[in-house]
């Protein structure tokens, strides 16, 4: 089953100051979409609503699957990754870092070792999966996040500023994982 989205007419404002104005789009399934515009016009604040973890003031995200309604609760929620530019790592081993992810979406216990174990040998980081995660580097820390999100098997993907300080390498080794 393939996701699709819907934002109608989004509003959002914080402490009086609007960022969002009826904002809408159609997001079909299995598409590659880049929303672009200057710093601070609402495309973080729109992709937070997108991925159901900020409510809009106004305005209606929908989700539909085989053209129904999907139902906006933990499951729906599990079937979606937003990726933010600052990826955030916990004080553990790169390793538990990445099952932490796996475990939150209730995959079964047998699958979720080898699934990590095949994410971090995917991005190269497998050699460094007992290092605690702080120590990566900025480049390896998003190599982490970025593609162990995708092997989350989440159906839909938000992307937040993907590229934000890393290197031109490292930013072409990005978008090349974002299209496998």
């Amino acid at each position: 089953m393939s996701l699709e989205l819907t934002a109608s007419n989004i509003s959002k404002s914080y402490s009086g100051t609007t960022v969002l104005k009826d904002c809408s789009f159609r997001f079909r399934s299995s598409g590659i979409y880049a929303l672009m515009g200057p710093n601070g016009c609402g495309k973080s604040t729109f992709l937070r609503i997108c991925a159901l973890l900020e409510p809009p003031d106004s305005g209606d995200v929908t989700f539909f699957s085989e053209g129904k309604t999907v139902v906006k609760d933990i499951s729906l929620m599990r079937r979606i990754t937003l990726l933010l530019p600052n990826i955030g790592v916990f004080n553990t081993t790169v390793f538990k870092n990445v099952v932490y992810g796996l475990n939150i979406r209730n995959l079964q216990k047998s699958d979720v070792s080898t699934k990590a174990e095949n994410a971090l040998d995917f991005v190269g980081l497998l050699h460094k999966k007992h290092q605690k995660a702080l120590t990566l580097s900025s480049g390896e820390t998003k190599r982490l996040g970025y593609r162990t999100c995708t092997r989350l098997g989440t159906e839909i993907f938000f992307l937040d500023e993907p590229t934000a300080s890393v290197d031109q390498k490292t930013g072409r080794s990005l978008m090349k994982l974002s299209r496998t």
